[in-house]
């Protein structure tokens, strides 16, 4: 998995990137965040607070079920889940995100 999203986020859509994969969900907070470097040398830290989880795709039916056993077959998925996928909020309930220059 981690060795499909570098080749995705670095061929496919042209941004390098660094993965932590935490395998105990417990041992990480309940927000989530993400930090883009930029090559400006600005930093900005998007914290995903509430509501997130509650998001759903509009891809199709197990459009969303990736074969983990075969890299190139996992990058077709991801290029039609791009190409074709939406998301959307599953509930009216408010999502909080926060960005921070930091």
């Amino acid at each position: 998995m981690i060795e499909v999203f570098n080749l995705w986020f670095k061929k496919g859509v042209k941004v390098s990137t660094y993965m932590d994969v935490h395998e105990d969900k417990a041992s990480i907070s309940h927000r989530r965040e993400l930090l883009l470097s930029f090559k400006n040398g600005n930093k900005y830290s998007v914290g995903f607070d509430q509501g997130v989880g509650y998001w759903n795709h509009d891809l199709g039916w197990n459009k969303h079920y990736f074969d983990f056993k075969d890299v190139n077959t996992q990058l077709s998925q991801l290029f039609t889940a791009w190409d074709k996928g939406r998301v959307k909020n599953g509930y009216e309930w408010k999502t909080v995100l926060y960005v921070n220059k930091v």
